[in-house]
């Protein structure tokens, strides 16, 4: 059984944690859209406020940067660490 145990054990693992690194990148890709769209939405509203239209994109720029940074760290440390 412990035999069995160190063979599976890692295999169900990894695959666990490529599930949750798909999970994330669904999860950006459903904000980033939802923000869009609200940001859509207010630019209607707000067509002479720059400033707020300014903070709109600064906003997502973060988030797609955190993207990045989720990517970075899952080839630069999972990739090896987990062998996904």
């Amino acid at each position: 059984m412990d035999r069995l145990q160190k063979i599976f054990l890692p295999l169900i693992q990894n695959r666990l944690l490529a599930q949750q690194h798909t999970a994330i990148f669904t999860n950006f890709k459903i904000l980033l859209d939802v923000i869009q769209n609200h940001i859509n939405t207010e630019d209607l509203l707000l067509k002479d406020d720059y400033t707020h239209r300014n903070k709109h994109k600064a906003f997502l720029h973060r988030i797609r940067q955190l993207e990045i940074e989720m990517k970075e760290h899952i080839n630069l440390y999972d990739s090896n660490m987990h062998k996904l």
